[in-house]
């Protein structure tokens, strides 16, 4: 029997580079947007009375940059166990599992929260071999691989406030994201609700048969396989919102088609505001089944010539969606 354990911690020094409401933007703010400002943004490079980076001023007198060191975290567990044991003279029965586990959190943005990403490998497999006779052997070998991985897989606050349902757009959830010029543009990545955890699960179920066989200048191997794959695809719902402005001064008046403060006149307002229905999954289920088997013969003519002749046949179907 033979296991091993390794393992990992790291803490790696990154630097963030976000944009930020310059102060004399903050200042003039709709009083509606001024308290997430306050609790959520560091504007000047403080937030709650601490400093959180560094400010540098762009040409562009509603924002500035911001800029701050920190610490991403991760860690990893490995685990292996392997056995094997004779039932007989001619049965061997060996084993292996092992384990690979890690996550990761880093920062977001304004360095309100930490999100986590995690991934996972699970394997075991069991393999039995018989011994028919000196020249006839067969080995029978059935595993199971299991591979997770979240992105994000959840969030922990590290500024109170992230969390705070009052800040929520919608009833019952936190302060919602913020973009600047397109949807993927994200500036504020909002509070927790914002990382829901993404996991994608993918299974394979597999099972081999090889038999070898040796008759006088020929060495027989030939087998079968079959494969079972499922990949499982869940993406959680992100209903705080995503809020998406033309530029910072658009948002920091809090301009909407709805409304038209003096400092909005000309402008477009909020281009678009999407959330998902609170509750729901976006599930996705991929299954394939591939199956295989082969024949093949060293055939050894002469002491110094060998060929190897030999076919083998692989047909898999298409994949396929249970839930349609």
């Amino acid at each position: 029997m033979f296991g091993d354990y390794e393992g990992l911690r790291q803490a790696l020094g990154i630097s963030t580079v976000s944009q930020v409401p310059s102060v004399t933007g903050a200042a003039a703010a709709d009083p509606k947007v001024a308290p997430y400002l306050t609790a959520l943004f560091p504007i000047g490079g403080t937030l709650g009375g601490k400093q959180v980076c560094s400010i540098t001023h762009t040409g562009d007198p509603f924002h500035d940059n911001c800029s701050f060191g920190a610490n991403q975290v991760s860690t990893e567990n490995y685990y292996i166990i392997r056995a094997d044991h004779d039932l007989s003279g001619k049965d061997r029965l060996s084993g292996t599992v092992f384990r690979d586990k890690a996550s990761t959190g880093t920062p977001d943005k304004y360095n309100n929260q930490i999100v986590n990403t995690a991934t996972s490998e699970t394997f075991a497999t069991i393999a039995e071999t018989h011994s028919f006779s000196s020249n006839f052997v067969n080995s029978a070998r059935f595993g199971y691989n299991r591979i997770t991985q979240g992105g994000p897989a959840g969030s922990t606050a590290v500024n109170p406030a992230a969390a705070d349902l009052t800040f929520g757009f919608f009833p019952q959830f936190d302060a919602p994201q913020v973009a600047i010029g397109s949807p993927n543009s994200i500036k504020f990545s909002g509070g927790l609700t914002s990382n829901k955890p993404q996991v994608n699960t993918w299974n394979s179920f597999q099972g081999y048969n090889d038999a070898f066989w040796t008759k006088g200048k020929h060495s027989f191997k030939f087998g079968v396989n079959v494969e079972r794959i499922q990949l499982n695809v869940i993406r959680s719902a992100r209903p705080g919102g995503i809020f998406v402005y033309n530029s910072w001064q658009e948002f920091l008046n809090n301009c909407g088609y709805q409304t038209t403060p003096p400092n909005c006149v000309g402008t477009t307002g909020a281009v678009s505001i999407t959330t998902d229905i609170p509750g729901t999954l976006a599930p996705e289920e991929i299954r394939q089944t591939v199956f295989g088997v082969y024949f093949q013969d060293d055939w050894r003519i002469r002491p110094n010539l060998t060929i190897q002749p030999g076919t083998a046949l692989r047909t898999d179907n298409c994949p396929q969606r249970p839930e349609g």
